[in-house]
């Protein structure tokens, strides 16, 4: 047992291309939904995972790993989990005040936002061939929040 949680703690650090990257997407992230039973906690469990794509995403420029291959992976976990997130969102909003949906809408947007400032900076250190990758991942960002704000629109929200 010891052997096989090692493993899982390895893979937490991993990033697309790793070899312990499918054991964290595919075993522990699916282990961890889970856990998080209440919608407000399964909510920010869903935006997180963004985040850690987001981070994946930062690590491998800064490590000049990140190629158009690992941009889609990224991508599209990006997009899964932005759709879970919002579904979850939909969930909050019929089942709890709407003050709790927002609080985690407004944190999931605020993070988004500080990363892709973080990969804005990045791009502008690199080469060619890292910057087209890193804007690969930023236009998916642009989408995502793009899709929140029409979520919001939609509820009536400004």
């Amino acid at each position: 047992v010891s052997g096989g949680g090692s493993v899982v703690l390895a893979a937490e650090s991993s990033v697309p291309g790793d070899i312990l990257y499918p054991i964290k997407v595919k075993v522990t992230e699916p282990a961890l939904d889970k856990i998080f039973v209440t919608a407000k906690e399964n909510a920010r469990w869903q935006g997180e995972k963004t985040i850690r794509r987001l981070r994946e995403a930062e690590t491998l420029a800064l490590q000049g790993r990140l190629d158009e291959e690992k941009s889609k992976v990224i991508e599209e976990k990006i997009k899964e989990h932005g759709e879970e997130f919002h579904a979850v969102i939909n969930d909050l909003s019929t089942t709890t005040e709407s003050e709790q949906r927002e609080r985690v809408e407004v944190e999931y947007e605020s993070k988004v936002r500080a990363h892709s400032k973080i990969l804005s900076k990045i791009r502008e250190r690199y080469s060619e061939e890292t910057k087209s990758t890193i804007e690969y991942v930023e236009k998916t960002l642009g989408k995502e929040l793009q899709r929140n704000q029409e979520r919001e629109e939609e509820r009536g929200q400004p």
